[in-house]
């Protein structure tokens, strides 16, 4: 009967462990991949918002020239 309960006692410390483990690296994984999908979005836009930069003063020079 001894036998048994430390056999079921390290099951559950194992158990809460692993638990314990995979809510960490949940926490960890929705946290880094927001930040990473924000990071690469804002230098995805860089390029592309200096080209609209860009238009809209050609855009401004060609109105004034008219």
């Amino acid at each position: 009967m001894n036998l048994l309960i430390k056999i079921v006692a390290i099951i559950v410390a194992i158990g809460l462990a692993y638990g314990g483990w995979l809510l960490k690296r949940e926490i960890n994984y929705s946290m880094d991949y927001k930040d990473k999908v924000t990071e690469t979005v804002l230098e995805l836009q860089a390029p592309l918002l200096e080209r609209i930069k860009t238009l809209e003063t050609e855009v401004k020079l060609l109105k004034g020239k008219k």
